[in-house]
């Protein structure tokens, strides 16, 4: 454990993440942008904090109820910020300030395919994950946004790695660990990795030409961390709740209308009236739909271009994730 987090603060150092954020930051361009999102974003979520359920139930969270959801790393992050206290001026500004850090690590590994010629595609691109407006809404649940920076930041950090990781420590090891603690502290963030890993192929594609097989050789590299970090966070979640005697609480389920056993009929029908519906009436779902139709347009550019069948993977993984994580 200890040669691997040396490993990983050589790359740190010398694989320059730190100097690539630094560069990233010294525009006062992008700079200033993600600062005015990220306060923009802190204070809408701010003056729009509701009383909900979470808020009134914080101290049975972090008393064993996440736990027995399998989110050990949200409880132990919970325990050690006493968010029992319910400060959300507090969570959500360090919230916002792990999530900005994060975009800037994804943004850094777009910039190194991509070099663009002018900052203006990295500021629109970090800004609009920053602030888009359903996430915000998201943000309204307790302490949600404090889960959603931690998580975007570990996980940006493990694509990174993943990315440019020469060793097994570094380009595995590592990234699994990170995976495990991301996903235990709110598992809704693998299909974020999954479709993150898809957009950088794309990247790949279009930026760098890379052919088929080394895509596919790419997203194994991608993957693998990915699976096993899936598998030690539920062993993790398991040991924990053996040793301290906590039930499997399955509360955090039952809010998707995808269960098994139900007719597709009905899961259909459920998700054009609840979902599909509010594209017409709903602003945030509105501009998610329009950039999936632009996700198809731009799909079927590349198919032209590059002719390379891998893209359509890709692209459905892009929308068909990004749907899944705004429905369920």
């Amino acid at each position: 454990m200890l040669k691997t987090l040396y490993s990983a603060e050589c790359l740190v150092k010398k694989g320059t993440l730190v100097k690539d954020f630094i560069n990233r930051i010294k525009s006062i361009p992008y700079l200033l942008s993600i600062i005015a999102s990220a306060l923009f974003a802190w204070g809408f979520f701010i003056n729009n904090t509701t009383v909900g359920i979470d808020c009134l139930s914080t101290d049975r969270y972090l008393n064993g109820l996440l736990i027995g959801q399998g989110r050990v790393t949200s409880t132990i992050v919970g325990k050690l910020l006493c968010l029992e206290s319910n400060n959300f001026y507090f969570s959500n500004l360090l919230g916002i300030t792990l999530f900005a850090f994060g975009i800037i690590i994804i943004s850094i590994l777009f910039e190194k395919i991509y070099k663009p010629k002018t900052d203006f595609p990295i500021i629109i691109f970090s800004c609009l994950y920053l602030s888009f407006p359903l996430l915000l809404e998201y943000f309204s649940f307790a302490h949600c946004a404090l889960a959603t920076g931690g998580c975007t930041l570990m996980l940006a950090f493990s694509l990174y790695l993943v990315s440019s990781g020469n060793n097994l420590r570094t380009s595995l090891i590592l990234p699994t660990i990170l995976i495990m603690f991301t996903l235990s502290w709110y598992e809704a963030f693998l299909p974020v990795y999954i479709a993150l890993t898809a957009l950088i192929l794309v990247f790949e594609i279009r930026y760098r030409n890379m052919s088929q097989k080394s895509v596919i050789q790419q997203g194994i590299k991608f993957a693998i961390p990915l699976v096993i970090g899936a598998i030690a966070k539920e062993a993790f979640a398991a040991t924990v709740r053996t040793v301290f005697s906590i039930p499997v609480n399955n509360a955090a389920q039952t809010y998707s209308y995808w269960t098994f056993g139900a007719k597709l009929s009905d899961l259909f029908a459920g998700f054009l009236m609840f979902w599909v519906s509010k594209i017409f009436c709903y602003a945030p779902f509105t501009i998610l739909f329009a950039a999936m139709i632009a996700a198809i347009l731009l799909l079927i550019f590349d198919l032209k271009k590059y002719k390379k069948p891998i893209l359509l993977l890709l692209y459905c993984i892009i929308v068909s994730f990004n749907i899944y994580v705004y429905i369920v």
